[in-house]
Formats: C-alpha cells, sequence, structure tokens
C-alpha cells in the first residue's frame, strides 16, 4: 500500500509544479504518495493532463499501475479527460489498458467520455483487442 502525502505535493501534483515536487521528494514523501481516496501524484498529474509532471513522476519511479481506491488508473483518467499526449506516454511507459476498476470498466471505455473519444478509443486498446 502506497502512503499518503501532503496536500501541497497534491497540489503540486495537479498543477505541474515539478520544483515543489523535487523539493517534497527530498524532504522524504514517497514518489507513489497518495491522497486521502488513493489517487497518486501520477494519477493527480495525468488527470490534469500535465505530461511535464507525467514525464518527471515516471522518471523517479512512479508506479504506473498503482490505482486509486476504487481501482482506476492515471491511464483510465487521462482516456477520459481526453489527454492524448499523456496516454501514449503512460501506455510507452507500460501502463496496462486491460485493467478494470472495481465496476468493470477498463480505459478503453473511460477513452469513449471525453469529447476527442474518437482519437482516444483509437489509441486505448480494449481489453477484446488485446
Amino acid at each position: 500500500m502506497y502512503r499518503k502525502t501532503t496536500p501541497e505535493l497534491l497540489k503540486a501534483a495537479q498543477k505541474g509544479d515539478i520544483e515543489a515536487l523535487k523539493a517534497g521528494f527530498a524532504a522524504g514523501e514517497p514518489v507513489d504518495g497518495c491522497d486521502r481516496y488513493g489517487a497518486t501524484l501520477l494519477y493527480l498529474a495525468a488527470a490534469s493532463g500535465r505530461i511535464e509532471t507525467v514525464e518527471f513522476l515516471l522518471s523517479a519511479g512512479a508506479s504506473v499501475e498503482q490505482t486509486s481506491d476504487a481501482g482506476n488508473s492515471p491511464l483510465m483518467i487521462a482516456a477520459a479527460r481526453g489527454h492524448e499526449e499523456v496516454v501514449r506516454r503512460l501506455l510507452a511507459a507500460g501502463a496496462s489498458s486491460e485493467h478494470k476498476n472495481k465496476w468493470g470498466f477498463g480505459a478503453h471505455d473511460w477513452a469513449q467520455w471525453p469529447s476527442n473519444a474518437d482519437v482516444m478509443t483509437g489509441l486505448v486498446p480494449s481489453a477484446v483487442d488485446s
């Protein structure tokens, strides 16, 4: 299980404040720190479409597969929000498109929700395609 982290670090991930993240990690905060719902720093950066922050967190060793308490992954939230570049990076880092959350939805299902769903569903393979 991953440890919870400070509200400041959670905000830094959402806002793309890499310097604040570096300072937090230097002070001993975990790279896979999460909020009270299990959403990790990588999840929050992916949700915000912060590609530079996603890159930084991956290079710092963030787990691409760590999910929230509901079973949602960074790939799922990036797909749901239509962040194409983030989705491509997470897939390149080994994110599984086959994982399902506790309601049985996977990244391909989430990819059908944003306004660019045609692009997203083509990018994220379904479990049937795999």
